[in-house]
Formats: structure tokens, C-alpha cells, sequence
């Protein structure tokens, strides 16, 4: 391994030398999509839960794309080759609902719900990338970049639940409004393709397209619930997570997310676990590289 590393080190020495070494700066912004993981899955299971449970109309959408901005800095330390170090920020988010039923008793005794939802996930990827440049013509080269990144996430969450009750010759309306935010990080790596085209003396126009696998679980954090209306609350604290399970009614079983201070224990549930968020997913970008 030793041998290695050394052999490396007089290959990118014996590489660089008599080599101008530059550095350069990349803006670049596109589109992005993320898999979703745990939060997508359960969004998809709490939809069809309350359609095929209590005749729900209307779906529960979970959010997938969104834009994908990058800054990076690279030393350019061999004619082919180059070190860069980036910082970026990616958003998904997708408000859907409401997701509406309306249930009767033979007492008459009723039951109306209106529920929506926003989650959003926002992710800061700090990452370091090994380029290989391969030219093409006297103009364009590719670049060819892989490495791996910290990808600070924060995952928000609102819903909003209508309510109806009625009985006994009495009624309610009221509403629910619940938040929750939590920050979490975690490893991943990131590889991709661009084509760069020098347009200008040190400038190039850069299309890049990439993908990446990382996942980050473990949301913990802060809550809001209000009550407003015929029934009114308002509490916020902290300390709630996350949390993902699969519950079984009758022969199918529903994915399904809460956020609460305690793992959910009640009969009919399975794989309970901590939620996470899976960033796995690709993107495109158009950028402007300058060199100095």
C-alpha cells in the first residue's frame, strides 16, 4: 500500500512539472432528483391508507426534483488533472391534498377530514472531486469527475388537517396545523461527465451531468402543533423524530411516517424504525468555469 502511495505521488510530480499549474472557479445551476427514501415511500403508504381505509379522495404527493446550484474551486495540478472543492445547495419540495373523506355512523355521528402536506428537503453538499480532463479539438475536453461530499440536510414538514365532527345534534370544525424541522448529515459520494467548451482566454461554458448516492437518517428536532377554531392548542418543543413503519390492515400493509418523542409501538405495526432521507439520485447542470 506504502509502495503505492509513493508510486502515485511521482506519478502526479513527474506529471506536473514543467505543467503551468491554474486554478478556476466553477457557478453552475440546473435540476436535481433525489429517490426520497423513507420520507417518499411513507408519503405514497399514508395516501393510499386513507383511500382505501376510509374512501379518501385526492392524493399525497412526495417531492422528488427541484434546482441544483454548485460553486467550486479547483487547482488544476496536472495538465489532465485537477482537485476541486465545492459547495452547493439542492431543494425538493411539493405541497399536495387535500386529501379528503368524509365518514357517517347509523347514530349519525360524522367524521369529515381535510388533510395536506408540504414536506421539503434542502441539502448543502460539501465535496471534493478528482477531475480527468480529456481534450477534444483545440476548443473542448471532457471532464470526467469523481469523489465524495458531506451533505448537510434539512428536512422540514407541514401539515394541515380540516376537521369535522358532528354528533348528537352537536358539531366541531376545527384545525390542525403541525411543523417540524431537523438537521442531520451524512457521507456520500458523487460522480459525473461534463463537456467543457472555451468560449473566451480562461473562460469555458461547462454542461455537467452527475449523479449520487448518499443517505442521511436520524432527524431529530423541533415541532409546532395549533389547534384552531371550535377546539384550540398551541404547543412547540423539541425532541420529536422521524420515524418510519409499516402497518398492516387486513392482507396489505401501508408505509407510513409520524413524528413523536417516542418510537410508535401500537399493534399491527412492523419495521419500525428511524425514517431517513434518501438523496440517491442525478441531475444536470449548465455552468460558466473561469481560470486564473
Amino acid at each position: 500500500m506504502r509502495k503505492a502511495i509513493v508510486a502515485a505521488a511521482i506519478w502526479v510530480l513527474s506529471a506536473s512539472m514543467g505543467f503551468s499549474q491554474q486554478s478556476s472557479i466553477t457557478l453552475s445551476g440546473g435540476f436535481g432528483y433525489a429517490a426520497g427514501g423513507d420520507l417518499n415511500t411513507s408519503i405514497t403508504g399514508t395516501s393510499d391508507y386513507r383511500r382505501d381505509i376510509y374512501g379518501a379522495s385526492g392524493e399525497l404527493l412526495p417531492p422528488h426534483s427541484g434546482m441544483n446550484f454548485n460553486v467550486e474551486f479547483m487547482h488544476h495540478f496536472a495538465p489532465n488533472f485537477g482537485l476541486g472543492m465545492g459547495i452547493g445547495f439542492f431543494q425538493t419540495s411539493k405541497s399536495s391534498g387535500p386529501s379528503s373523506f368524509s365518514l357517517s355512523t347509523p347514530d349519525n355521528i360524522t367524521l369529515a377530514s381535510d388533510y395536506s402536506i408540504t414536506p421539503k428537503v434542502s441539502v448543502v453538499p460539501v465535496t471534493l472531486n478528482l477531475h480527468y480532463f480529456l481534450p477534444v479539438g483545440s476548443k473542448g475536453k471532457f471532464d470526467l469527475q469523481a469523489g465524495f461530499g458531506y451533505y448537510v440536510t434539512v428536512l422540514d414538514f407541514r401539515s394541515q388537517d380540516s376537521l369535522y365532527l358532528a354528533y348528537f345534534g352537536s358539531s366541531l370544525r376545527w384545525t390542525e396545523d403541525f411543523t417540524f424541522r431537523s438537521t442531520r448529515g451524512g457521507l456520500g459520494f458523487q460522480a459525473g461527465v461534463g463537456f467543457e467548451l472555451e468560449v473566451a482566454p480562461n473562460v469555458a461554458v461547462i454542461l455537467n451531468v452527475f449523479g449520487r448516492y448518499a443517505s442521511v437518517s436520524g432527524f431529530a428536532g423541533t415541532y409546532t402543533y395549533k389547534e384552531s377554531g371550535d377546539s384550540a392548542a398551541d404547543e412547540t418543543g423539541s425532541g420529536y423524530t422521524f420515524w418510519f413503519y409499516d402497518e398492516k390492515v387486513d392482507s396489505k400493509t401501508y408505509s407510513q411516517y409520524d413524528f413523536y418523542g417516542e418510537k410508535p409501538d401500537w399493534e399491527g405495526l412492523s419495521n419500525v424504525r428511524e425514517g431517513k432521507v434518501d438523496l440517491t439520485g442525478f441531475g444536470a447542470t449548465l455552468g460558466l468555469r473561469i481560470k486564473f
